[in-house]
């Protein structure tokens, strides 16, 4: 049987997850509109906007484990 507050917390992630998705999927549909068939000043930024959401995860990730791993960090030196 599910813990009571584990069930809570599973419900909040799904609400969460289904409101944040119900308010952002037309914005999103009418980005991706306007980046697929316009031309227009600052479509690079406005794409960059919206690709730096998926880039930045692994790039920091990245960035932090060279700093814990490194030559130089407590943990590289052992």
């Amino acid at each position: 049987m599910i813990d009571l507050s584990i069930a809570s917390a599973i419900k909040l992630s799904l609400v969460v997850g289904l409101c944040s998705t119900l308010l952002s999927i037309l914005p999103a549909i009418a980005v991706a509109w306007i980046l697929a068939r316009k031309k227009f000043i600052g479509k690079s930024v406005l794409n960059i906007l919206v690709f730096l959401p998926m880039v930045l995860p692994p790039v920091v990730t990245g960035f932090l484990l060279l700093k814990i791993l490194g030559r130089n960090s407590f943990l590289g030196t052992i």
